[in-house]
């Protein structure tokens, strides 16, 4: 719903989430879950097809969406489109060996629009081995293909075709002795970008390649409800493609260290992180950078049918932006869950960003509320319905959103 939070943070939200992204392991097991982890009683998956020592599951989302975009000459764009996804999951165990696989795939058709086709695909296998109750690792493959077709706004017979294929590997492992625990993770991930502009004027084609290496690891101890830790963080990035608009040597390397705490103030679940991040480019061009980042994280069950749920962040996102390290911003989320009865509940968020280009002037402030009702027809059937309403303004008039989406989903899993 959000251009900011949708494509601008998720690449350095990744890096923090590596260190938990690979499965449950024996060090994670800490605090109660909070009602705003998961979806409340009613809304489990079914228990898929039993293939013996293996199961398969599956799920399928239908969604109808309608956007109204309105454009800095006033004109209103009205978008509605169709949403399919279709995901199949597979699970299993050999002795102390997990063995998990997903497929997915995403088809967006404009239902009146002949534009902005796009269709995804994802795989991803992971195996997973329990050494004994203090001791796991864990291992994933991913290829992500994201592929987008869109007609050119002024160009006679004109479209561009956008593809990016990622494809990445990650390596965890956790061990715990007693309440110290330390997690390890590793991941290189390639990210292949492709932009091909044709019409009746001009052909032209681009690539923007970048290879990612980053090693994490987090730390702590875990005595009595509160767990203290500390993550550091290495990365290089290589750009490999071939834009003129970016500099080819503006390879980076970098790294982060933070400290924090995850604990309970009585009934609230929080998590308090403060981080100081550095990043050396190889052009001159751009100057070597460093900040701190942070943030905070409160979930707070009010009863045992409502929820709060506040947090405010701090984060850095390197960028292929030309003669900038990257994006410097802070965003703020308050949401509130109420439980009406088990199968039927319902969300209301809001959502302030603020973001700044560094060295080169371009503030972009945002702000956005979402609602959403969800309810289970029954243990396989369940329906959604959410609105959202988002302004964004821009020091370049181009970024300036004003949009307002609704939309219906019916999601089967079996």
């Amino acid at each position: 719903m959000l251009i900011l939070r949708m494509s601008t943070f998720p690449i350095l939200v990744g890096i923090w989430l590596l260190t938990i992204s690979m499965g449950s392991g024996v060090a994670l097991a800490e605090l109660p879950v909070s009602p705003h982890d998961a979806p409340p009683t009613g809304f489990q998956k079914v228990n898929g097809i039993d293939l013996g020592q293996f199961r398969v599951t599956g799920e399928i989302f239908e969604t109808i969406r309608s956007t109204n975009n309105l454009l800095q000459d006033s004109q209103s764009i009205d978008d509605t489109v169709s949403l399919t996804t279709l995901e199949l999951g597979l699970a299993g165990k050999l002795g102390n060996f997990l063995i998990t696989a997903s497929g997915k795939a995403i088809f967006e058709r404009p239902l009146d629009r002949d534009d902005k086709k796009a269709h995804e695909t994802d795989y991803w296998l992971q195996g997973q081995y329990y050494f004994n109750e203090g001791f796991n690792l864990a291992a994933r493959h991913e290829i992500d293909d994201d592929e987008v077709e869109a007609s050119l706004a002024g160009q006679i017979n004109g479209f561009t075709n956008t593809s990016v294929l990622t494809e990445s590997y990650i390596v965890r492992s956790d061990y715990s002795a007693g309440s110290y625990y330390t997690i390890f993770t590793g991941s290189w991930v390639d990210v292949d970008t492709t932009v091909d502009i044709e019409s009746a004027f001009f052909t032209q084609l681009l690539n923007l390649d970048r290879v990612e290496t980053t090693l994490a690891n987090e730390t702590g101890r875990k005595v009595g409800g509160i767990n203290l830790y500390a993550k550091l963080v290495a990365s290089q990035i290589d750009y490999r493609g071939t834009s003129s608009a970016v500099p080819q040597d503006r390879d980076s390397d970098g790294g982060a260290i933070a400290f924090g705490t995850r604990r309970l103030f009585g009934p609230v679940r929080a998590e308090i992180e403060a981080g100081y991040v550095m990043r050396k480019f190889d052009v001159s061009a751009i100057r070597d950078y460093e900040t701190f980042l942070g943030h905070v994280d409160l979930r707070w069950p009010l009863d045992d049918s409502n929820s709060v749920h506040f947090k405010v962040q701090r984060l850095f996102l390197e960028t292929s932006i030309v003669n900038s390290p990257g994006l410097i911003g802070t965003e703020a989320i308050v949401s509130y869950r109420h439980i009406f009865q088990p199968g039927l509940y319902a969300d209301i968020a809001f959502i302030r960003d603020n973001v700044d280009t560094v060295d080169i002037r371009n503030d972009i402030v945002s702000f956005a509320i979402e609602g959403e009702i969800h309810y289970a027809a029954t243990d396989a059937l369940s329906l959604r319905l959410s609105g959202s309403h988002a302004e964004q303004n821009a020091d370049l008039s181009s970024l300036d959103v004003d949009e307002t989406r609704f939309e219906f989903s019916l999601h089967y899993a079996f």
